[in-house]
This record gives structure tokens, sequence and C-alpha cells, in this order.
């Protein structure tokens, strides 16, 4: 099993072949001293300008900087892993920007669609999405508490 890689390269095809894509680009990342964070920088922003073509109907620029967006998604976990760069403050930027693309999508969506009913689907939708968002992150630190807990034993 490759290191740079997460275990769920391995279950999911798709995971697997976007992981063989973007070893090479986390290589080049990496050797330009390009840090994690800063990669989730770049993949916020080019989901964003993609959101902004999306609004204005330009659904070739918005695939184009969506691509490069997922890309420099899976890359700031790659460089992470090759770095050995380990977060150590409390703000988790990868995740906490994955749940802002999202929204923006959602909204992005609305603005384009512009109908009473696209926009309570896509506040249940976006407010169901938050919700899971917390209430993983929540599973998580608990997970984490018993697993010190376990150990402390």
């Amino acid at each position: 099993m490759n290191k740079y890689f997460t275990s769920t390269a391995y279950n999911n095809i798709v995971i697997w072949f976007l992981s063989h894509i973007c070893l090479p680009i986390s290589y080049f990342l990496n050797s330009l001293s390009f840090s994690p964070n800063t990669i989730t920088l770049l993949s916020f922003f080019s989901w964003t300008i993609g959101c902004k073509f999306l609004i204005e109907e330009n659904l070739n620029f918005f695939c184009f900087f969506l691509i490069f967006s997922i890309i420099f998604d899976f890359c700031d976990g790659q460089v992470s892993r090759i770095s050995k760069k380990i977060n150590t403050t409390n703000l988790n930027v990868d995740h906490l920007s994955d749940i802002i693309k999202i929204s923006l999508l959602f909204l992005s969506f609305g603005i384009l669609l512009n109908s009473r009913d696209y926009w309570i689907l896509i506040f249940i939708t976006n407010s169901l999405y938050l919700f899971f968002c917390v209430l993983h992150a929540e599973i998580g630190k608990l997970n984490s508490k018993l697993k010190i807990k376990n150990i402390r034993q």
C-alpha cells in the first residue's frame, strides 16, 4: 500500500484514479514549497471562480475550474503526507473549505435557477449537509476521546 494514498483509494476506483493523477502534481507542488493550506486555498479560489461561471451560465469554464479545484483538493492531502506536515491547530482548513465550497455550489445553483421551489430545496439540502458535517465532526471527536480513554486503561 502506497503511504501517500489513503485506504479509500484502494476501495474506490474514482479516488484511486484521481490519486494516481494527482501524485506527480503533489510532488511538483511540494518541490515549490506549497503548504497543504495554500493548496486548499487554491482549491477554494478555483471553486469560487467556477461558481461565478456557473451563475453566468458558462458551463465550459465552470467545469474547467471545478476540475482544477478537485485536483487541488486531492493534492493538499498528498502534499501533507509527502511533507509530513501535521495540522497542530484546532482549525481544519481543508474541512472548512469543503463545507463552504458545497454551500457555495448550492447557492450558485439557486441563483442560476431562481425559483422558489429550488430555493426551498437548496435550503433543505444545504441545512442537512451542514448538519451532517457538524455531526460527523462531533462523532470524530467522541471516537478520539474514547480511543484515548481505552489506551490509558
